[in-house]
Formats: structure tokens, C-alpha cells, sequence
């Protein structure tokens, strides 16, 4: 209970319930995880209503969380009702995120989907059919009545493509909240931002190998006179970060940010940063938004498609082997070094190009409401 009323305060920040409950007109339900200890979660709700901003935009994910119990529905109900008032959304969107193939999401859209309802994907993604299996058919018929179907990354277009659903790929909406005109010049002393990804048992390769094959290469950063600095995503971040600074020299006084719910803060720290190196998926996704070059530890295939998709692929790492880790990571390193400044260069170019279609997909799903 006391988890779903953080979320349902959480949510409360971003609806204007009194919008909410007067305004009838342009009322989206938003499914995806608008509340959440992951900030990247949270940065893709805010990216939503960024994108969507003459739309009522009314998150719609359970309050009670994945742990579901027999009073989770009316307890959902009723925080829907406060945040919307009593009339209900003309239109559904299934938001930002790693959402297809996922059993849980797959539940929220079959219990909020009605037959001739408004429908539209905005920004998902296909989820690896490792940890779900392949569940796109169940939902076949709802995508194909989707009005418009934006995917994030070329693996999700094709998933969908078999089961005979056409889409266009804008990339990660979370781009279209970041911007920033700090130039990126190769100095001598680099500020480089590390984050851990504290999802035990649901990450490429062994977590603990990791961690040691990370902190062997900050020291070698360290050597080279480096500022290494860390930042987290997620608590569970927090605590696999804490646990790597104990491997390395002054562990005492290393910065380590986080805050829970501060997307402004997470922004704005990274934005300091010369590089980052990163293994949470929008680590690399704010980075690269902001023209940091970026060196990406695929924790799943999520950030090696992500990667692929701005032309990154040269400088993301499948860890697999830890064994092997410390020596990618070097190598990597040095190629980011050899191409610093053409890499921020060129992320400007391809960033700037999927905000474009971000733009104009939000723009077509407005006008889904006028249809």
C-alpha cells in the first residue's frame, strides 16, 4: 500500500488533476511506468508530456505495483478516478519503454483496451525474448488498429513486422528531453561519469565479474589523472556502485549522486560529465542526447539496439565474458579517444534527426483526436 501511494504522488506531479477532471477534450491514457525507483522510467513519462504537450496526458500504469493482490484493481480505480476525474480518456497510448513482449504490460493493455478506442504507440520497444519468450501475438490485433505505431530501434520494427504490423523507428523520446550546448573538446583531465546497472539476475554476463573488471579499468583512468565520477539510475544502482568504490583508491571521497525522482538532477549531473560510461540503457541515452561520447556495457540487448541505432555500435561492450571485460574496455577507451570530438559532432546530427520524428509523431498522434 505504502508503494502505491508514493506512486500515485508521483503521478500527481505530472497530471494537472484540475485539467484533469474540467477539460474533456484531448484526454490520453499514458501506459508505461510514469512512477518508478528507476529514473528512466520517469525520464520517459516526462519526455512524453514534453512531446505531447497540448494533450491531457493522464498516467495510466497500476499504482499497486507488480506485486498484484486481490485489492490491487479497486485500489487502481480509485487512483485513476482521483487523477482524472470521472470521465474517461479518448485515447490509449502504450508510452516509452521496453514494453512488448512483457506479460505485465501486455495485462495493463488488454484490461485498458476497448474496441474502437483511439490507439497509438509512442516510443515502445520489444523486450528480449529471452526473459519473456515470444508474446507479440497476443497482442496482434490491438497493434494493427493502432493509429500510429513509433518504435524506438529496428530490432522492435522487425519483431512486429512478423506478426504483420508496419512502423516507423523515432528512437529513444527520451532524446527530445535533453539538449545541451556545452562544447566537447578532448582535455588533458576528463570528468567521466560511471553508472552500474544493480539488476542482479536480469543482466548479460556475471554481475560480480563486472563490477571487479570496472574498477580495474578506473584505476587505470586514475593513473591517467582522470576524474572518475559516478552516478545512479536506479537504488539498486546505488548500492552495486557503493560496493565498487570499496575495489578502488579513496573510496571515501568519490562523488556518487543519486536522488530518487530527480530527473532534473540526473540531467544535470550528467550533462558536467566529458564521458560516460554506463551500463543502464538511458545512462547512455541522456549521455549521447547531450553529445557525451559514450561507452555503453550492454546489460541487455536494449543498449546494444540503442547503440546500433545513432551509430554507437563500435563503442558498446556484450560482457558475456567478465575475463575479457577489462581488456574491451581499454580498447574501446582508446578508440573513443581517437575519435572524441568527431563523435560528439556527430551525435548532434543523428540526435537532432529523431527528435524530428519524435516531433512528428507526437504531432500525428494529436491530431488522432480531431479525426
Amino acid at each position: 500500500m505504502h508503494d502505491g501511494i508514493s506512486r500515485l504522488l508521483e503521478f500527481k506531479k505530472r497530471v494537472n488533476v484540475s485539467k484533469s477532471w474540467f477539460n474533456y477534450q484531448a484526454r490520453m491514457s499514458y501506459i508505461g511506468c510514469a512512477a518508478s525507483v528507476n529514473l528512466g522510467d520517469l525520464i520517459l513519462t516526462d519526455a512524453a508530456i514534453k512531446l505531447l504537450k497540448d494533450v491531457n496526458l493522464i498516467p495510466n500504469s497500476p499504482l499497486s505495483g507488480i506485486a498484484y493482490t486481490r485489492f490491487a484493481p479497486l485500489f487502481d480505480y480509485a487512483g485513476q478516478i482521483l487523477l482524472r476525474g470521472p470521465i474517461s480518456p479518448n485515447h490509449l497510448i502504450l508510452g516509452a519503454g521496453t514494453l512488448l513482449n512483457d506479460p505485465f504490460f501486455h495485462g495493463i493493455l488488454l484490461r485498458y483496451y476497448k474496441n474502437n478506442m483511439a490507439f497509438s504507440i509512442f516510443g515502445t520497444s520489444v523486450e528480449w525474448e529471452k526473459y519473456t519468450g515470444n508474446r507479440l501475438g497476443e497482442l496482434a490485433s490491438i497493434l494493427k488498429s493502432a493509429q500510429v505505431v513509433a518504435v524506438r530501434d529496428s530490432y522492435s520494427a522487425a519483431k512486429l513486422k512478423e506478426i504483420g504490423v508496419e512502423s516507423e523507428i523515432i528512437g529513444d523520446i527520451a532524446l527530445s528531453l535533453v539538449e545541451s550546448n556545452i562544447p566537447r573538446t578532448l582535455k588533458q583531465k576528463l570528468t567521466i561519469g560511471v553508472n552500474l546497472c544493480g539488476s542482479r539476475g536480469q543482466v548479460i554476463g556475471d554481475s560480480d565479474g563486472i563490477i571487479i573488471a570496472i574498477a580495474d579499468f578506473i584505476k587505470e583512468l586514475d593513473s591517467l589523472g582522470h576524474n572518475v565520477v559516478f552516478f545512479a539510475m536506479h537504488s539498486n544502482d546505488y548500492d552495486d556502485i557503493k560496493y565498487l568504490t570499496t575495489l578502488i583508491e579513496h573510496s571515501d571521497s568519490r562523488v556518487v549522486w543519486w536522488r530518487e525522482n530527480d530527473v532534473n538532477g540526473v540531467i544535470e549531473f550528467i550533462e558536467k560529465c566529458d564521458v560516460v560510461i554506463g551500463q543502464r540503457l538511458h545512462a547512455a541515452i541522456l549521455a549521447t542526447g547531450m553529445s557525451v561520447p559514450t561507452i555503453s556495457i550492454a546489460y541487455r540487448p536494449k543498449c546494444k539496439n540503442y547503440m546500433n541505432s545513432i551509430g554507437m555500435d563500435k563503442y558498446t561492450i556484450e560482457p558475456e565474458e567478465s575475463d575479457i571485460l577489462l581488456d574491451l574496455l581499454l580498447e574501446k577507451w582508446n578508440l573513443l579517444m581517437k575519435n572524441y570530438e568527431t563523435i560528439s559532432t556527430e551525435l548532434k546530427v543523428v540526435v537532432e534527426k529523431y527528435r524530428e520524428k519524435q516531433h512528428e509523431a507526437a504531432q500525428k498522434i494529436k491530431m488522432s483526436f480531431t479525426k
